[in-house]
Formats: structure tokens, C-alpha cells, sequence
């Protein structure tokens, strides 16, 4: 049996998510994309703990998200396209590979 280690566990969980919005043709909503950029930026940075729990926020449904942090999501810059999210996230990976 193979043993997975956190951060290739990371890295597929966001591998399947960025995969979810190309197959669907679509780009994250704010809060999916907020989330998502934090948890790349905490793979960058070798933080597995807090790309996994930013991954559990950006998977939370939009009918579920608790009010005040959904108001607290920035509005101030167009979210990245999910092309964009790939891109960043091909980037990530061969800087560190596993």
C-alpha cells in the first residue's frame, strides 16, 4: 500500500477541483475563488494544514456559507478565470515538486 503524504493529498484534492470548473466550463464564484487562491498560496508556501482547510471553505455549498464570512469575501477585484487558477496552480507544482 502506497502512503500518501499531505501535500500530494493537497495537491489532488486541488487538482480535482480546479478539473470540476474546466469540465464544467465555468469559472469559481467569489467565494470559491477566494478560497481557492488562499489554499494555492498556502501550498506555495508548503502550509498543508491551511490548503486543506481552505480547500474545506471553497467546497462549502453557496446555500450553506455562513453570512458574515461570505460578506467579508473581497469585492473589490474581478476573480481569477479558472485558467488562471491552473496556471498558478501547474506553477506551484514544479517549483515543489513532490
Amino acid at each position: 500500500m502506497e502512503v500518501v503524504s499531505p501535500r500530494r493529498e493537497l495537491t489532488g484534492r486541488l487538482e480535482a477541483f480546479i478539473a470540476g470548473f474546466e469540465a464544467a466550463g465555468r469559472t469559481p464564484d467569489r467565494w470559491q475563488a477566494d478560497w481557492l487562491m488562499k489554499a494555492l498560496a498556502a501550498l506555495e508556501t508548503g502550509d498543508v494544514a491551511a490548503g486543506e482547510q481552505a480547500m474545506q471553505r471553497a467546497e462549502v455549498s453557496e446555500g450553506v456559507r455562513p453570512l458574515q464570512e461570505a460578506a467579508e469575501i473581497p469585492t473589490d477585484y474581478e476573480p481569477p478565470a479558472i485558467d488562471e487558477h491552473r496556471a498558478s496552480f501547474e506553477r506551484i507544482k514544479a517549483q515543489q515538486p513532490d
